[in-house]
C-alpha cells in the first residue's frame, strides 16, 4: 500500500512538474522581423500601406522597431518593454505615453495609452508554425473605438 501511494504521489509530481515546464515553454519568440501582407488584413478605415516590426526578445526584456508607412512617408517608432505587466513612462513623436506588455497565454498583449485616456492595443498571435503572426488591434479614443487585423509574414 505504501509504495502504491508512493509511486502515485511520484508520478502526479512528474506530471505536475512536466504541466509547469510546458506551461513555461508555451510563449513564443517573437524576435525576428515580421512584414504586414496587406492583402490578408483588414483594416476598419482604409490603412497603412506598409508596416514592418523588428523583435529582440530575451527573456522578459522585448525590443521592438515599429515601422509604418503610406501615403505620408514613413516613419520608425522604438520602444523598450518589460514582458511582465508593468507599465513604462516614454516619449513617443513628443507626447508622454505610457507601455506595457504581458503574455496572456501564448499571445502577447502590447498596450500604449496616451494622457487623454486613448489606447492603442494590439494582441500579437503566432501561427503557422511561427512564419506568421497576427495583430489584433484596438484603437479607442475620443472619436470611438476602431479595430483593426494585420497579418504579418517572417522574413
Amino acid at each position: 500500500m505504501r509504495n502504491r501511494t508512493k509511486a502515485l504521489l511520484v508520478a502526479l509530481v512528474v506530471a505536475i512538474t512536466c504541466g509547469w515546464e510546458a506551461q513555461a515553454q508555451s510563449k513564443p519568440n517573437v524576435t525576428g522581423t515580421w512584414s504586414m501582407n496587406l492583402a490578408k488584413s483588414k483594416f476598419a478605415e482604409g490603412g497603412p500601406q506598409k508596416i514592418v516590426i523588428k523583435f529582440e526578445q530575451k527573456d522578459a526584456s522585448l525590443q521592438e522597431w515599429f515601422t509604418i508607412g503610406g501615403g505620408q512617408g514613413e516613419r520608425t517608432l522604438e520602444f523598450t518593454y518589460k514582458t511582465d505587466g508593468s507599465q513604462n513612462a516614454v516619449t513617443v513623436d513628443g507626447r508622454d505615453v505610457k507601455t506595457m506588455a504581458k503574455w496572456e497565454g501564448d499571445s502577447l498583449l502590447i498596450v500604449i495609452t496616451d494622457p487623454s485616456g486613448g489606447t492603442f492595443s494590439r494582441k500579437f498571435t503566432m501561427l503557422d508554425g511561427g512564419k506568421a503572426m497576427t495583430i489584433a488591434v484596438r484603437q479607442t479614443g475620443p472619436n470611438g473605438d476602431k479595430d483593426d487585423t494585420v497579418f504579418l509574414e517572417k522574413q
